[in-house]
C-alpha cells in the first residue's frame, strides 16, 4: 500500500482531518439536518457515496445531492468540507495531468487545493446544476493552472496602442489592491516582520507561487507555508478592524 505524502502537503493533512470528523457525533448530527437521507448518518462517508463517489454507473441523483451540498456550502463550513472531500480523487487526477513528476504532482495538488475552497463557496449551482463534480474540478484547474497562462498570453499579444484603454477599463481593480496595501500598512505598524512584508509584495507582483518562489530564490513549498502564516496575520487584523 502506498503511504500518504509527508504531513507538509495539504492532501495528507486533509485526510487526517477527515478521519477525525467523519464519525464525530456532533458533525453527524449537523449533517443529518440536511436530510439527504431519511435517517441519521453513521459516517460522513455516506455523503460521498450519495454524491457519486465510487458509484458506477453514475446515479442521476448524485448531481442533485452534490448540488444541494454546494448550495449549503456557501454558508456552511461542514457542507463545504464534504464537497472538498468528494473532489479529492478528481483533484489528484488533475494534478497528475498537470505535472511531470511525483514531486511536482504534489506541488500541483497543493495549488489546486488552495483554489478549491473559493470555487466551492462561489460555484453558481443555480446555472450549472448538471455534471457538478466535473464542473467544480474544471473550475479549480482553470484557476490553478490556466488562468495565469491565459493572462500572460493576453498580455503578450496586447497591442501597445491599447494600453491606455486597458488601464482605464481596469481602474476598478485598484480598489481591492489599495485595501490590501492599507491592511499591509496596519500589519507593518502592528509589528509584521520585513521578510513577511516583502513576501506580500512579491505575491502581489507575481502571478503564481512558482514565480514568487523564483523571485525570492526559495522553494514553492516555502512560499506556500509562509503565505498561509501571513494570510492568518492579515485576516486577524481585518477581523479586528
Amino acid at each position: 500500500m502506498t503511504s500518504l505524502p509527508h504531513h507538509r502537503y495539504l492532501l495528507s493533512r486533509l485526510q487526517r482531518e477527515w478521519n477525525l470528523i467523519r464519525g464525530r457525533r456532533s458533525t453527524l448530527q449537523h449533517a443529518s439536518t440536511w436530510e439527504l437521507t431519511p435517517r441519521m448518518l453513521s459516517s460522513l462517508d455516506e455523503l460521498l457515496v450519495l454524491t457519486g463517489l465510487g458509484v458506477e454507473p453514475a446515479d442521476p441523483s448524485s448531481d442533485e445531492n452534490l448540488g444541494r451540498l454546494v448550495l449549503l456550502a456557501r454558508h456552511d463550513d461542514l457542507a463545504a468540507r464534504v464537497v472538498l472531500q468528494r473532489m479529492l480523487p478528481g483533484l489528484s487526477a488533475c494534478a497528475k495531468r498537470n505535472s511531470a513528476s511525483f514531486e511536482t504532482q504534489l506541488d500541483a495538488l497543493d495549488e489546486l487545493l488552495s483554489e478549491a475552497w473559493t470555487v466551492i463557496r462561489s460555484f453558481p449551482i443555480e446555472q450549472r446544476s448538471r455534471y457538478v463534480i466535473k464542473n467544480l474540478l474544471r473550475d479549480c484547474e482553470y484557476r490553478a493552472f490556466l488562468k495565469a497562462r491565459r493572462r500572460l498570453l493576453v498580455h503578450e499579444l496586447t497591442d501597445p496602442a491599447k494600453f491606455d484603454l486597458t488601464i482605464a477599463t481596469h481602474e476598478a481593480a485598484a480598489e481591492p489592491l489599495a485595501t490590501i496595501l492599507e491592511l499591509l500598512g496596519q500589519a507593518r505598524r502592528a509589528g509584521m516582520s520585513e521578510a513577511d512584508q516583502a513576501l506580500v509584495m512579491t505575491l502581489l507582483s507575481t502571478s503564481t507561487v512558482k514565480q514568487a518562489a523564483a523571485a525570492m530564490r526559495v522553494t514553492d513549498r516555502t512560499v506556500r507555508n509562509r503565505r498561509h502564516a501571513v494570510v492568518r496575520q492579515l485576516q486577524a487584523l481585518a477581523n479586528a478592524a
